[in-house]
């Protein structure tokens, strides 16, 4: 068996054009078999009770996460379907998100598992290039109209967006649309800020290219593979 450790590093930067920062992250990773999760959450910015969906959604994933540790397989839309009804069993109005988690497992011969509601966005990375691998859920035409989300009132199994595979891909990157926005801008400089850098070492150089410029809230995590 080929088992595989990661690096990670994550930032969330409040928007110039926003009173608070309504985003969330989670790493979740221990040394045992089984996956490594990570996660980040987009409250939706004009409503009240958004940041309240996120704590709530990142809560319960950290509770689902460590009730399983022990297991060797993870069920990301079973995940996304549980976040979802604890948001909407809370009492509070509206308190919708994006979310968008990556599991990478210890043993490289098991698949990588991604799940997505909204915008949010998961990236993988190699030496060549950076590929989408998510998709948006938006109207086509207006992108801060989304179609999906956490808090949904009916949230149907086919809504979320899943997608497992064997991966050539050593570097992923979680990301909201604050950061995708800046991102997408110039990809081939970020691209070669992750691979020149460790992911603590590119925070530091992506936090100077963002902050002080991101409208939106800012979040990202940049997760590293390594063979063990």
């Amino acid at each position: 068996m080929t088992t595989s450790s990661v690096q990670y590093a994550y930032e969330s930067l409040k928007g110039t054009n926003r009173t608070s920062n309504k985003d969330g992250v989670g790493a979740f990773d221990l040394d045992i078999d089984g996956y490594s999760l990570f996660a980040i959450f987009d409250g939706v910015s004009s409503l009240a009770n958004a940041k309240n969906g996120v704590n709530l959604a990142l809560r319960e994933l950290g509770r689902i996460f460590y009730e399983n540790k022990h297991n060797n397989d993870i069920d990301l839309v079973k995940i996304v379907e549980s976040l979802n009804a604890k948001i909407r069993e809370s009492k509070y109005k509206k308190p919708y998100t994006t979310c968008a988690i990556l599991a990478i497992p210890k043993d490289k011969t098991r698949p990588v598992k991604i799940a997505s509601l909204g915008d949010s966005r998961i990236y993988g990375v190699d030496k060549q290039f950076i590929e989408q691998l998510t998709e948006d859920h938006h109207i086509d035409g207006h992108p801060s109209v989304l179609t999906r989300y956490l808090g949904m009132e009916q949230l149907e199994h086919s809504d979320i967006f899943y997608k497992e595979f064997i991966s050539s891909f050593s570097d992923y990157m979680l990301c909201t649309d604050g950061f995708c926005s800046l991102f997408e801008k110039d990809k081939s400089l970020f691209h070669d800020i992750f691979l020149r850098h460790t992911p603590t070492g590119a925070k530091k150089e992506v936090n100077k290219l963002i902050q002080g410029k991101n409208q939106d809230d800012a979040t990202y995590i940049y997760v590293r593979t390594n063979d063990v």
